[in-house]
Formats: C-alpha cells, sequence, structure tokens
C-alpha cells in the first residue's frame, strides 16, 4: 500500500491538473513486498495551499513496526522538497520498541504542525503528541525533544484526533482503558479521554484532571474518533459507544473550555442514537463531525450495518443542545447504500452554500479492494 491522495472539482470530476490525471500515490517505506504506507490525516496550509498529509509506514524488518510518516505535496500534486530532514518531501520518525502511528494533524499559527496518534513504549499504547517546524524537521523545544507521550488510564490509550485552540493550546481526543468497579466485579473498560496541553507540550493542568478528562458514555466500550471546536469555545469529540444489547450507536460529548461536561448538551453533556429497531438494531460508528457554520448544528457521520451486515453512509445532524434535528433526512437521519457491501464516511465538511461533502471508501467485496467516494447532500 501507498499513500494515495485524489482531487475533485467542485462538481466532482477528477481534477486532471493534480499529479497524474487528478491522482497521486507515493511509496514511503521503500519496501515493495512488504511496506504498507497509509494516510490517516490531511491538512492544507492557508498560506500556501501546501498539502500536509500524516499517517503510518512499515517498513518490513526495519525498526520494530509502523513508523510515524508525514507528506507534503505541492498544490500541483508534486512532493515538496523543501520538506523533510532529506528535503525530499518526506519524514519519517522509526520506532525502536513498537508501532507509532499519526492519527491526526493540525496547524499552528505560525504554521508548525503538530501531529496526534499513539505510540508502544515497551508495556502499553499511550497518547503521543508530537510538532514538527515548518521544514519537516522535528521541532525539538516542544514536549521531549519534540515529541511527548501521556498514559491514560491504566492501559492502552490511543489518541485518534487532535485540534487547535485559538491560544495554541492543543487538545488530543481519543480512548483509554480504565479500570471499571462493580459490586459484583472489577473489570477495564475504553472511554473516551482527552488531553489538553500548552503550546510548549506540558500538561495544561487547568483542563480536567491535571490536563486529562475521561467520560465514560455507554455501559460498555466508548471510542472517541474526532473532535472539533464550536464557536463559543465549547468542545464536541464524537465517536461510538457499545452496550450488551447495541452493537454500537453514535455518541457525541460536549465540554466546556475548562474540560468539564457541558450538562446543556444532551443528557448531562452526552448524548447516544441508536438506529435501527430494538428488535434489529444497526451497528453505528462515527468518523467525524461537522458544524454548520449558519446556525450552529452538528453533523455526526460514519456508518451503519445493513442487510447481510453491509455497511452503508449513514449521518445525523444535531440541534445545538444535542436533540436529533428532524427536519433533516428522515427524521434526523440519512442513510446511503452505494454498493452492495462497505460504504464508509471518514470525513465530513459543510461548504460555504451549506453543501454537505461526505468522503470515505465503497467495497463491492467486502474491503478486499476499495476505492475513494464523495458524495454531496443538499442541506
Amino acid at each position: 500500500k501507498d499513500f494515495a491522495l485524489a482531487r475533485y472539482e467542485a462538481d466532482g470530476s477528477l481534477d486532471t491538473t493534480f499529479g497524474v490525471s487528478g491522482q497521486v500515490t507515493t511509496r514511503i517505506s521503500g519496501i515493495q513486498s512488504t511496506g504498507h504506507d497509509i494516510i490517516n490525516t490531511i491538512a492544507i496550509q492557508p498560506v500556501d495551499g501546501k498539502i500536509v498529509v500524516g499517517g503510518s509506514a512499515f517498513q518490513g524488518n526495519i525498526g520494530a513496526g509502523d513508523d510515524f510518516a508525514l507528506a507534503r505535496y505541492m498544490p500541483n500534486g508534486t512532493l515538496d522538497t523543501s520538506f523533510g530532514t532529506n528535503m525530499n518531501g518526506i519524514e519519517t520518525r522509526m520506532s525502536t520498541v513498537g508501532d507509532e502511528v499519526i492519527n491526526g494533524l493540525a496547524l499552528q499559527s505560525d504554521h508548525k504542525i503538530v501531529v496526534a496518534g499513539t505510540a508502544f513504549t515497551g508495556v502499553n499504547q499511550n497518547f503521543i503528541v508530537g510538532r514538527y517546524n515548518t521544514n519537516g524537521t522535528l521541532d525539538t523545544s516542544f514536549a521531549t525533544s519534540g515529541i511527548g507521550t501521556t498514559q491514560i488510564g491504566t492501559g492502552t490509550s490511543v489518541a485518534k484526533a487532535v485540534i487547535m485552540q485559538s491560544d495554541d493550546k492543543i487538545i488530543l481526543a481519543g480512548s483509554a482503558e480504565v479500570v471499571f468497579v462493580s459490586p459484583t466485579e472489577t473489570s477495564t473498560s475504553f472511554d473516551f479521554a482527552l488531553a489538553r496541553y500548552n503550546a510548549n507540550g506540558s500538561l495544561d493542568t487547568t483542563f480536567g484532571n491535571n490536563g486529562i478528562v475521561t467520560t465514560a458514555i455507554g455501559t460498555g466500550h466508548d471510542f472517541a474518533k474526532t473532535i472539533k471546536i464550536q464557536a463559543d469555545g465549547k468542545i464536541l469529540v464524537a465517536g461510538t459507544a457499545f452496550s450488551a444489547t447495541l452493537p454500537g450507536q453514535f455518541a457525541l460529548a460536549r465540554y466546556n473550555a475548562n474540560g468539564s461536561l457541558d450538562t446543556g448538551f444532551g443528557n448531562n453533556g452526552i448524548v447516544m442514537t441508536p438506529l435501527g429497531s430494538t428488535q434489529t438494531p444497526r451497528a453505528a460508528h462515527v468518523f467525524d463531525l461537522a458544524i454548520q457554520t449558519s446556525d450552529g448544528k452538528i453533523i455526526a457521520g460514519g456508518f451503519s450495518s445493513g442487510i447481510a451486515n453491509s455497511r452503508d453512509f449513514t449521518f445525523i445532524r444535531y440541534n445545538i443542545d444535542g436533540t436529533v434535528d428532524t427536519s433533516f433526512g428522515v427524521d434526523g437521519i440519512e442513510i446511503s447504500p452505494f454498493s452492495a457491501q462497505i460504504d464508509e464516511i471518514h470525513a465530513l465538511d459543510v461548504l460555504s452554500d451549506g453543501t454537505i461533502l461526505a468522503g470515505g471508501l465503497i467495497s463491492n467485496d467486502n474491503g478486499e479492494n476499495t476505492n475513494f467516494h464523495l458524495a454531496a447532500y443538499t442541506p
């Protein structure tokens, strides 16, 4: 597998001025037979239109697992040769212990690149945050020589998304394994997890409990996948909540700027939306959020399972208070089956005219081969 990008015209056709006929692929690992390179996140630099992507590169027997991987492209899709230690448009950080994966990236006001993900430290996976200079080299003034790791909970913790505040504080969102104690047993489960860092990479102790927040959403595992900041500074996080009777449901939580739950949203700060019926529930998973600038309504997108466990593009629109906006789709829900098997939304955006763009993948062979898929919806 290689890094892959595609750029589209406003009408949905490929932009043939980008890369080769609208597409770009880049081998990061350099190993044809065993390497696999995966993009998990993308950002466009507002000052010059350059494209920054982050993910992982697996280099076979070199190192110990997946490595941090960044690449920067010119607006026409060619690699930016002013970026990276080797000035080839690519920057990797080789892990010597285990996997290190970039799952999210964000751009600071000074155009430095902040990345978030997970790192295996020899015992557990931990939140990891790093910062790169504009030329792609690690910013050694940040955290510890450019990289900081944070253990949250008692076991594995994985950061899936990152966002910058206007003051350049950094919030990571993901999930952490925490101890659950009941009258009959002690067990562990995954909860939503957030960590906020100061601009220098230290934990912001004014946020939550010494910089960390964990939230049990449902009665089972809860996995946060995306984070947004509203115009009023409140923090929206979304993902999936599981229970003994539901195979996954849309889950959102909203926090005040200090990390406390916003009790004016949903049920004491939490919203869970199951799909399907009690007899035949649909497994539903959120991968991204978008906020409509015109009215602050919230769109959560991902997939839900359909006939024979097929997956369909699915999104739900919520009012500002967390109630489902029943004026949208069918009772607030839009489900679009594009193929017979797998259709997943992985990214959402709202255009200036209110059009909702949903990007993701489709597959007709249970994921053996997948294609990029882009769909536009009227508001």
